[in-house]
């Protein structure tokens, strides 16, 4: 087969012609149509095959068309035969050197002058392949990444919001299948809880093309809401806008970081609780001092008063105001927790029984009080502060209730363990008394609930309330070893439950009964050791006009020396609890060893610290709380002097 000439094909004697077919970028070859001889070939054709263009020209068709291979194994061989108009296929060109090349092929005849010419063009499209691979690529780890991601990742269409696809994580957070939300709209499932944050979510998307951390609860399939993290971007499918969202349900995270910016409010809380109480304590125990010395004064001056003097109605008021101000200190002590409490065993209906009559009047004829009593179990606390406590309570309910409504007062037994709520997790397991204290009143709303045990928050107007009442409870309560909790909702009313430890049916029969009453006088000898010197100056009197000896001295350290040079017995120290360097309770273990059998009674306006607290309120030592008056510190000692075993 030789090469032709140039008289059958004319057009190859055009320069302008052959210049544009020898140096296209495309591979190209002209074969005769009729004995299907290669005419020409330029010289990209050549860089394809891996052949140069001599051994090109001259062969059959055939060797070109067996070069041509499907673009995948097994799919079909590109039809090559020749029409008038180009139609490109994808194919695999095999070079000399055994590789392939991605090619796109497209043959037409050509009608010359005098034959007709099959025109065949071989594109290199290696480049064009490689781009689809990374597509393809790209879109294999996008479609993973869709399918396998934890979080709910959703596909929308910008145009009508309708779901394109979600991922199983959608699926498993909402509740919602697959088909239930492709096609639809988010409006249509009803998944945003507050519309106001879709709108966030496309203002961002069209102002800057992406949302970052957009924060928003989000409804289930069920109802439950959650609140999830999403961000979003706006990406182009198909030519076509799409907006990508993934969200993170952030619900339980949110919970803990609830609870524990509530846990450093409730620290920070007890910590302001605990320096307030410190000077509150402080100052209701120079306070009593104080009181100590009024009270006891007038006391003695009512009694030296003839009865019909105009002067007697002055004292009476002097009393009667230090009356007020000692319970201004008991309230004080209370929130504190540094009051005196001496327990006595009890039930709690009982209490609440015999203060009936006076709630009632205090509560008024447009206040329901209803009275409920099924606690079988006994506690141990002081009645008298129990009663403040009730006391607090129907006061704070009446206030709440200014039209009138009910008020219930209930008492029954409970038991702490697994499962009791949160509000008793610092209680022990095991019995208690429940009080429950519940109004039809206005009720409250959380900032009220979570502020209303602080000292002197009140909500009520100016004059009509001093705020210690509840921080009164709340330390009553904490004291007695209990604890309180209050549920409440804005026009719900309120309801405070109370919860204290159950005393053993042993222990409430063991109950101390209440001694007689004694003489207020006699000849023993008393030392006296206390360090504020109007109280001292008033207690020595006092002894000393019912006939004792009286060793007065400052401090702990004093009475230790008048102890060891008094050439008498002393029978009885009567010592201040908390006093510099030597507290009443070191003092009286360091009398007990000088002088077995020395009675000792002690007395404060407050305890120091826990573990006088606890020896106080067991009773392991006779005690009387400040303020006193002269009856009844003459009546204490006497009836320490005069108990069996002296």
């Amino acid at each position: 087969m030789g090469k032709t000439s140039d008289e059958p094909f004319r057009l190859s004697l055009d320069p302008a012609w052959t210049y544009l077919f020898d140096e296209a970028a495309d591979g190209m070859a002209l074969v005769d149509a009729e004995t299907g001889v290669i005419l020409a070939c330029n010289r990209a054709l050549s860089t394809l095959t891996g052949s140069d263009r001599a051994s090109i020209i001259g062969q059959n068709e055939s060797w070109l068309r067996a070069s041509v291979l499907p673009p995948i194994d097994g799919e079909p061989q590109p039809d090559l035969s020749g029409g008038v108009e180009w139609r490109l296929q994808e194919a695999r060109l095999l070079t000399a050197a055994g590789t392939t090349v991605p090619v796109e092929i497209g043959v037409r005849t050509i009608d010359g002058d005098r034959r007709r010419v099959v025109h065949w063009i071989v594109r290199n499209i290696c480049e064009r392949w490689r781009a689809r691979e990374a597509l393809r690529l790209s879109e294999e780890k996008f479609a993973k990444a869709f399918h396998a991601s934890p979080d709910a990742v959703n596909l929308n269409r910008m145009s009508d919001g309708r779901y394109v696809d979600v991922n199983p994580g959608f699926t498993r957070l909402t509740g919602y299948t697959r088909e239930e939300v492709v096609g639809r709209t988010s409006a249509e499932i009803d998944i945003w809880a507050d519309p106001a944050d879709r709108e966030k979510l496309v203002e961002g998307l069209a102002r800057a093309g992406h949302v970052d951390n957009l924060e928003a609860p989000f409804r289930l399939k069920g109802g439950t809401i959650r609140t999830g993290l999403m961000s979003a971007c706006v990406l182009s499918l198909g030519g076509e806008p799409h907006i990508l969202s993934i969200t993170r349900d952030i619900h339980d995270r949110k919970l803990a970081e609830r609870a524990l910016q509530e846990s450093h409010e409730q620290l920070s809380q007890a910590q302001k609780m605990e320096a307030v109480g410190r000077l509150a304590g402080g100052v209701a125990h120079d306070f009593n001092n104080l009181l100590t010395v009024i009270l006891g004064h007038a006391g003695l001056l009512a009694d030296a008063v003839d009865p019909g003097s105009a002067l007697l109605k002055d004292v009476s008021a002097i009393q009667e105001a230090a009356d007020r101000a000692a319970a201004l200190t008991r309230q004080l002590l209370a929130f504190s927790r540094k009051s005196i409490v001496l327990p006595r065993v009890m039930r709690l209906g009982d209490v609440v029984r015999g203060m009936e009559g006076m709630l009632r009047r205090l509560l008024g004829e447009d206040i329901d009080l209803r009275i409920a009593d099924s606690a079988t179990a006994s506690v141990a606390v002081d009645s008298s502060q129990f009663e403040s406590v009730v006391m607090n309570l129907a006061v704070n309910a009446r206030d709440a209730m200014p039209d009138g409504g009910r008020l219930s007062v209930a008492t029954s037994d409970a038991v702490v363990g697994e499962g009791s709520g949160a509000e008793w997790s610092a209680l022990p397991a095991g019995h208690y008394v429940a009080l429950a204290v519940t109004d039809t009143g206005c009720g409250m709303d959380a900032e009220t609930r979570r502020r209303l045990f602080e000292p002197f928050f009140t909500t009520k107007p100016t004059g009509k309330g001093t705020g210690l009442g509840l921080s009164t409870v709340h330390g009553i309560v904490s004291q007695s070893h209990g604890a309180i909790a209050v549920a409440s909702q804005p026009g719900e009313g309120s309801r405070f439950t109370i919860l204290l430890p159950a005393v053993l049916a042993e222990s409430a029969a063991a109950a101390e009964e209440v001694p007689p009453e004694r003489s207020s006088g006699g000849p023993e000898t008393i030392l006296l050791a206390e360090d504020d010197p109007g109280v001292r100056r008033f207690a020595a009197s006092v002894l000393r006009q019912r006939g004792y000896a009286v060793l007065e001295t400052a401090d702990g350290h004093e009475a230790l020396a008048r102890l060891e040079s008094a050439g008498t017995r002393v029978d009885l120290l009567v010592a201040d609890v908390v006093m510099p360097q030597l507290g009443g309770m070191a003092l009286a273990e360091r009398v007990a060893a000088l002088r077995p059998g020395t009675r000792v009674l002690l007395i404060s306006g407050h305890t120091g610290d826990s573990a006088e607290r606890a020896t106080a309120a067991s009773g392991a030592r006779p005690f009387l709380a400040k303020p006193f008056t002269a009856s009844t510190l003459a009546d204490k000692v006497r009836q320490i002097l005069d108990e069996p075993g002296r």
